[in-house]
């Protein structure tokens, strides 16, 4: 599996807290099937914000440490960056990461409030160049409402990156709830772990592995778990999933009138 979320960057936001313990995450990932795990610090201005340098340099740091101790995994720089109004200029300022030097970038928003201006803020994204992921859509609190709140987004190519621990509950109901939605309405196109601590739930994969399997095809199945990923790091370009839409009733056709 392709991990495109992960927090095994030590010291640099709420996640691991020592190079051993980034260690120790990255040897359970490898051990749970993992293969390329990409570091998404979180860049969150007034809260956590690191530099691209000293990702980096602790990745780098990892990599030997992986690397003495035979753990095959490949590992990759990145950000999970929360939208502000800032973001254009620190990216003109390489203040942030794309995933890997690529043209990706993985976003995330408020859980519990929708942002007005999303859609111009991806619109401006993609005018400068940037392919967009969105992080962890199921756990949004408008997303949990209605999914199809999504579908201008996806329409306009967004990604959806889910959080494969939501299908085990990780996040609660609701979130439970949504990510099988989304990933019954194909709109989900990528899989992370979230992981952010060693003997993490967000780690306990084959669960919801088995889940996926059960409510997409076989070959929707193999990009979230490898084909997506591999493209993504190879910055390759990806064609969103037509999406599945269930036939309104009654109510819903006259609400969507009103």
């Amino acid at each position: 599996m392709v991990d495109l979320h992960s927090h095994i960057i030590y010291d640099v936001d709420d996640g691991s807290k020592s190079i051993e313990e980034s260690i120790d995450i990255i040897k359970e990932a490898s051990e749970k099937g993992i293969t390329d795990m990409v570091a998404t610090p979180h860049y969150m201005k007034g809260a956590m914000v690191s530099t691209p340098e000293t990702i980096n340099e602790k990745l780098n740091i990892l990599r030997e440490k992986l690397k003495e101790e035979n753990v095959r995994i490949n590992i990759y720089s990145g950000h999970e960056i929360y939208v502000d109004s800032t973001i254009f200029e620190d990216l003109e300022n390489k203040k942030i990461n794309t995933i890997e030097g690529t043209g990706y970038l993985l976003i995330e928003l408020p859980l519990s409030q929708e942002l007005n201006n999303l859609e111009d803020i991806i619109f401006e994204l993609h005018i400068k160049g940037y392919n967009v992921i969105l992080a962890h859509p199921e756990r949004y609190r408008f997303v949990q409402k209605d999914i199809h709140s999504l579908d201008k987004l996806i329409n306009s190519d967004v990604l959806l990156q889910m959080n494969i621990s939501s299908l085990i509950g990780r996040y609660g109901t609701e979130a439970k709830q949504a990510a099988e939605a989304l990933l019954k309405a194909s709109m989900i196109h990528v899989l992370g772990t979230d992981v952010h601590h060693k003997n993490s739930i967000n780690l306990q994969i084959n669960e919801g592995i088995e889940i996926i399997k059960k409510l997409v095809t076989t070959n929707i199945y193999n990009d979230l778990l490898i084909n997506n990923g591999k493209k993504i790091l190879n910055n390759e370009s990806i064609i969103p999933y037509t999406i599945k839409r269930k036939p309104k009733g009654i109510k819903g056709l006259f609400s969507s009138l009103s």
